[in-house]
């Protein structure tokens, strides 16, 4: 008898734990020497989902990524923007003199002490015979860019006033100029013209010089011709140009030239 009440009362908390149990919940129930009836703690496996690692989770490639704000191209700050940048050496980008072109008429340009003392004579002879000089400069483009001054080289014309003769046509370079320092200059740049009244044909040149505050004179000026061979057999200062000369001394690509490298100042002419 007591043991059928036993097992009836087994059979009556078995219904009663399957009523009480969560829909979707197992028990974990003892293995094989495990567990007794007696000594189940009525443990509840775990069913929840433990997420992976966020770190090794692939992004989901549909998710709405958020992108960094867009504030235009950034200017190049090298280019401007695509422009050159002038560099005046400070003080602005412009030469600012009040006339744009200014006539140096007044020189006192003299070969550097590395040209042959025939030529430098000759140079001053010739010189002293023209009422004018042998030759005209003229400074273009004063009241524009720091870039985009100009200097004509060439014959003048023996009258007054001043002026350019009309065949052949002053050699143009191009110069830069420094706000700062107010220097004038431009590199070695090719041309095709005659000084002394057609006698001294020049095939390049270069220029540097120092513009007064009125711009209508420069100080420490250096001014380098440069006469091709091909000139050579030219007359000059009773003799010609490569007698005088010697041996050429630079080249004005292909051909062998002779460099004059000129130093004084120049000023304004009437």
């Amino acid at each position: 008898m007591v043991r059928l009440l036993a097992a009836v009362l087994l059979v009556t908390l078995g219904c009663s734990r399957e009523q009480a149990r969560p829909a979707g919940v197992s028990v974990v129930e003892p293995e094989a020497g495990g567990i007794t009836p007696s000594e189940d703690t009525g443990t509840i496996a775990d069913t929840a989902i433990i997420p992976s690692d966020s770190a090794t989770t692939p992004l989901d490639a549909g998710a709405d990524v958020e992108s960094a704000p867009d504030f235009g191209p950034v200017e190049d700050v090298v280019t401007g923007g695509g422009g050159p940048v002038i560099d005046p050496g400070g003080g602005g980008t412009t030469i600012g003199c009040a006339a744009d072109t200014a006539l140096l008429g007044k020189l006192t340009l003299t070969p550097s002490s590395s040209t042959p003392k025939a030529f430098v004579d000759a140079w001053n002879s010739e010189m002293a015979k023209l009422p004018h000089g042998g030759l005209l400069l003229e400074l273009r483009g004063l009241t524009g860019s720091t870039l985009a001054a100009k200097l004509a080289v060439g014959s003048p014309k023996p009258t007054t006033p001043i002026a350019f003769v009309d065949v052949p046509a002053p050699g143009v370079v191009d110069l830069s100029f420094n706000v700062s320092t107010r220097v004038l200059s431009g590199p070695r740049q090719d041309v095709s013209t005659m000084l002394f009244d057609s006698k001294l044909f020049v095939g390049a040149l270069a220029f540097r010089g120092t513009l007064d505050a009125k711009c209508t004179s420069a100080t420490a000026v250096t001014l380098t011709l440069l006469v091709p061979v091909t000139a050579g057999s030219s007359p000059f200062g009773g003799s010609t140009i490569s007698a005088l000369l010697g041996a050429p001394n630079d080249v004005i690509t292909p051909t062998d030239a002779w460099r004059i490298e000129l130093s004084g100042s120049v000023g304004g002419a009437s």
